[in-house]
This record gives structure tokens, sequence and C-alpha cells, in this order.
């Protein structure tokens, strides 16, 4: 048979029977891009607007504040997220800071602790993590802990532990 070029020639999906999935797959692929599209161009908007944010008020150029005017609302959540992201990173370095009591509350609580053992006969003293980090002695479960750093692959010098200094802890 010839086919004449009058002829329509069918679609190679018409001719297989797959015109409407091939359709509705391409609907989904282009929404699937959209999408994509969408959300890099809020990332690059956060980011710019991050950056604003960051710099101090009165370096801010004219094109950053009408940047931050065109997008008030998204502003003041980045602000409003990075102003929480710096207070919890501040409790943590905090949470994470050693401290030392004065020497005459440590007496004071030296000795209320061995009138407490006396009293008690017999005790089990358990201790965390920080008396042995504060001799030298790695982390195991922490955030950068040996545990942790070797499940991310990542390789974990182990110090020599004859050489952990002892504490006034310990």
């Amino acid at each position: 048979l010839l086919v004449s070029e009058s002829c329509p020639r069918p679609r190679r999906s018409a001719a297989l029977g797959m015109q409407d999935s091939d359709t509705s797959r391409t609907r989904m692929k282009q929404a699937a891009r959209a999408a994509v599209n969408t959300r890099a161009a809020r990332h690059a908007l956060e980011k710019c607007i991050r950056g604003v944010l960051n710099t101090p008020v009165s370096d801010r150029t004219p094109e950053q504040l009408v940047l931050l005017s065109q997008h008030p609302g998204e502003a003041t959540t980045l602000a409003a997220t990075m102003e929480q992201s710096r207070t919890r990173k501040a409790r943590a370095t905090e949470r994470r800071e050693e401290r030392e009591d004065p020497p005459e509350v440590t007496v004071a609580n030296i000795a209320a602790l061995v009138d407490l053992i006396r009293e008690a006969g017999t005790f089990v003293l358990h201790t965390g993590a920080g008396v042995s980090t504060a001799a030298g002695i790695p982390d195991f479960r922490g955030e950068h802990g040996v545990w942790t750093m070797q499940a991310k692959g990542r390789a974990v010098p182990m110090p020599s532990f004859e050489c952990a200094a002892p504490t006034g802890t310990h």
C-alpha cells in the first residue's frame, strides 16, 4: 500500500492506543517540572532575602530594600526563622560550655554529698559523657560522636586513652 501525502500519518502513540495516557503522562511531567522550578525559584528568593537580612540595616542597598518591600511576608517569616535558629544555637553552645562553681560552693556541695553517702551506706554513682569528654576522651553518641560519624561513613581518629588527662571531676 502506498500512503498518500495527503493522508495524515497516525501518531505512534495513537497507533499503539496510548494517546490518552501519553497526554496524561506529559501533563504529569509538566506539572512535576513546574513544581521543581517553583521550588527552585522560592529557594533562590529565600537565599536572596536571607542575604539581605544578614546585612546590617545601615549597609543595605536600595535594591535590597526594594526586595524586602516586595516580599514582606517572606522577609518576616525568614527573619523569625533566622532568629529562632540563632537562639537555638546560642542555647546549644551555652549547654556545651563547662562551668565551674566557686570554691566555697564546691566545698559545701562535697560536704553535703559526703553526708548523703555516709547516711546511705551503699550507693551507685552514674556519670555522663561530659566527665570523659572534658578529659580528652571522645564523645560516642553526640552530634560529632564516634558512633555518629562512623554511621555517616566518616573516618574518626581515636586518641590514645592513656593520654587522657583527668579533670577535677575525676
